[in-house]
């Protein structure tokens, strides 16, 4: 069952708390309901909110991880260059299998 979108939902209980008020006073009962889902409304928008900025910051994240590993292999040949230039012959492998020479 679809509920659309976060923002139909806010969107929707926010009318439904709204239409409420005038309700309370015949309908005594649903006080309590109607407070419990305005602060459950504020919570969803909050928590919405903070899913955007870690959004952000992942996608900043991901962009300096791209940046540190582009660097990394970058550094790896520079190094892989230097020994085959002392050494004569290629040093270290270009694939991703590694030799430990401890």
């Amino acid at each position: 069952m679809s509920h659309g979108t976060y923002a139909d939902q806010l969107e929707s209980w926010g009318i439904l708390v709204n239409n409420l008020e005038s309700t309370v006073d015949s309908v005594p009962q649903i006080s309590a309901d109607r407070d419990e889902l305005r602060r459950l409304t504020d919570e969803v928008r909050r928590l919405s909110a903070e899913i955007q900025v870690a959004s952000g910051e992942l996608t900043k994240l991901t962009g300096l991880r791209r940046k540190a590993a582009h660097a990394a292999r970058q550094k790896r040949l520079l190094i892989a260059a230097h020994l085959q230039g002392h050494f004569g012959f290629p040093f270290l492998p270009m694939s991703s299998e590694t030799r430990d020479f401890r």
